[in-house]
């Protein structure tokens, strides 16, 4: 299976695109304090499946996968402080957090599905 097949990493390449298309509409103060952290928090989750993928070794590949498990929790912080600093409504902050609970699951899902060998 190529990365790119991955549902795990196509859902949090999406996530991404859209915790990034949402802080880009905050005030310049709120985009670089906040907004950064959760865009580089956001942006790490498929950087990291994507760089564990592409090592040789099952016990790599997992390590990565628990980087990427870590960003998803720093993620689900920092969505909860921009709701309840008002730059997320209720509405915005529900469907991100869904986003992040269903990505922790996949990728828990996809860690134990990784052999320790790769062929």
């Amino acid at each position: 299976m190529h990365l790119d097949e991955l549902q795990v990493y196509q859902k949090s390449v999406v996530l991404s695109t859209e915790v990034y298309a949402r802080v880009a509409m905050w005030a310049i103060f709120d985009r670089d304090t906040l907004g950064k952290q959760m865009v580089r928090s956001a942006d790490s989750v498929p950087l990291n499946i994507a760089e564990g993928y592409g090592r040789f070794s099952g016990a790599d590949n997992r390590k990565f996968t628990m980087y990427a498990r870590g960003s998803l929790f720093e993620l689900r912080t920092q969505l909860l402080l921009a709701h309840q600093r008002r730059l997320l409504s209720d509405e915005e902050f529900e469907k991100f957090s869904s986003g992040v609970q269903i990505l922790l699951a996949q990728l828990i899902a996809y860690s134990r599905s990784i052999p320790t060998t790769r062929a």
